[in-house]
């Protein structure tokens, strides 16, 4: 944990830093705060790529996705954005945990009250269930995500790998109806 405080605190003497990839480092609850802290100091940063982190802690906390959302609100020059693999919605790749709205409606409304625009969400499980149809399926995290995409400035959303039917793919489909918004399914 003292290497990504120490992280957090070299980025923040980087102002100019326009691009963070800290994928696959597993930073945990604790260290996705700490970055958020740092990130909201930064408002130079373009993208920020927090793919495969266990932020949740297997789905069991979301305090570090929500800081995280409210420091994206916070970075005026914030366009991409990559949280894929973090279990947002509570739910584990195998299924296990309960399935909630918590982190993702956190980081729909940080879609709606910043400039970002392409993020990537893959692996979350945001319908409730696994690769193996563990779990309950819900359309709840679509529902929110599409609601998100009509007030925000999403040119560009990846959502693969989540278990999406026919229904959930048409309802993000109909939320960018009209506009020039590519879904990675």
């Amino acid at each position: 944990m003292s290497a990504v405080i120490k992280l957090a605190e070299a980025f923040t003497q980087m102002p100019n830093l326009r691009k963070v990839n800290v994928a696959s480092n597993q930073l945990g609850v604790e260290g996705g705060v700490k970055l958020a802290e740092a990130f909201a100091k930064m408002p130079n940063l373009r993208e920020v790529n927090l793919a495969d982190n266990y932020l949740t802690c297997g789905g069991g906390d979301m305090s570090a996705v929500i800081t995280l959302a409210e420091a994206f609100t916070k970075m005026p020059n914030l366009r991409e954005v990559n949280l894929d693999n973090n279990q947002l919605c509570g739910v584990a790749q195998n299924g296990r945990g309960t399935f909630t709205l918590v982190a993702i409606s956190a980081i729909c409304d940080a879609l709606t009250k910043s400039n970002i625009q392409s993020i990537s969400l893959d692996n979350n499980q945001l319908c409730g269930v696994d690769e193996y149809g563990g779990g309950k399926f819900t359309l709840d995290a679509i529902n929110a995500i599409c609601d998100a995409l009509t007030k925000s400035n999403i040119q560009s959303i990846s959502i693969k790998d989540n278990c999406l039917n026919q229904k959930a793919k048409q309802a993000l489909e109909s939320a960018v109806a009209g506009r020039d918004v590519k879904i990675d399914f």
